[in-house]
């Protein structure tokens, strides 16, 4: 199930997502990486929390728990991404 989230930028190269309601509101995450996993069928995140909800521990106890918030939220990312791009690409020259 899809939560609220805020994506956030610093720059060229920071970046990540600040959930916004739920169990993990307030956890604010900095994505180094996602990247196709070794089968070829999942994805690998590579990420760093910056804030955790106080009385979560989403690293260990509750890692399920957030694994199911923050796979929706990465599987959004790249829709999105992915539709932007298709945009981009189809963008007659003439009209920019």
């Amino acid at each position: 199930m899809l939560v609220k989230y805020s994506p956030w930028r610093n720059g060229e190269d920071q970046w990540g997502v600040k959930i916004e309601e739920g169990k993990f509101a307030d956890t604010t995450i900095s994505i180094n990486n996602i990247a196709l996993g070794k089968d070829e069928t999942s994805l690998e995140v590579d990420f760093n929390f910056l804030t955790i909800t106080p009385e979560t521990d989403p690293e260990k106890t509750h890692k399920q728990d957030f694994d199911a918030v923050l796979q929706p939220i990465i599987e959004d990312i790249i829709r999105t991404a992915v539709k932007l791009m298709e945009d981009h690409e189809t963008r007659d020259p003439n009209t920019q």
